[in-house]
């Protein structure tokens, strides 16, 4: 297994030193299809607002502990993040972390495609046990739905990680939380036909990337 690194100041990926790209690289270069043709990256606004991406770095990381079952101490400003969370950890209890020989337990974690030449930083892989369906989880600290950026990245990850995990099947879901007032989380699951449309709507960005390279 390679040996990947992710410098968090410059979000670049190192495999066995050598810098390669990453998902989300090649989507803000690219471009995301929308409802009237290709338009800039759906999430740049939101990522470009420093503010909002400090809230949802820091809530990302505090995500990882709680996943692995770590106490530990938040920004009160999280509350309602953290109970949204807790709470779906509690109603998806049949979960249960991947853990890949080599790497370990895959929260968090950079990975890399060698089949796409990319790397990546899935937020948790899971295996449901009492459906043998193995979930890549997507945290959103917003109730904010893009569209298009969300399926790029879910069709994205899909295909990376059925690479890194040699050919198994991989199912996206996107779990949305509510910073504004206690509430259940909002759940996106893909069945097979949007797990192919994902995929599709990835490949016709990555293949525009790999000419332009």
């Amino acid at each position: 297994m390679k040996n990947v690194v992710l410098n968090h100041a410059t979000h670049t990926y190192y495999v066995d030193s050598v810098q390669v790209p990453h998902f989300h690289s090649l989507v803000e270069s690219v471009g995301v299809k929308g409802e009237k043709g290709w338009n800039s990256l759906g999430g740049s606004e939101y990522m470009k607002n420093e503010v909002a991406c400090e809230n949802g770095t820091e809530f990302h990381t505090a995500a990882a502990y709680i996943v692995k079952g770590v106490d530990i101490e938040y920004d009160p400003a999280m509350e309602n993040l953290i109970a949204g969370l807790k709470s779906f950890l509690l109603t998806h209890s049949s979960f249960k972390t991947v853990d890949l020989p080599g790497v370990g337990p895959l929260v968090d974690v950079p990975l890399y495609s060698k089949a796409l030449n990319l790397a990546f930083t899935p937020d948790w892989v899971v295996e449901d046990y009492t459906t043998k369906r193995i979930w890549v989880v997507d945290w959103k600290s917003t109730m904010s739905y893009q569209r298009s950026w969300d399926w790029q990245v879910a069709g994205a990850y899909k295909l990376g990680l059925e690479d890194v995990l040699g050919g198994f099947r991989v199912y996206p879901m996107i779990v949305q939380f509510d910073n504004s007032k206690k509430t259940r989380p909002k759940i996106t699951t893909f069945n097979l036909s949007e797990c192919s449309k994902a995929e599709n709507d990835f490949r016709s960005i990555y293949n525009v990337w790999k000419l332009g390279r």
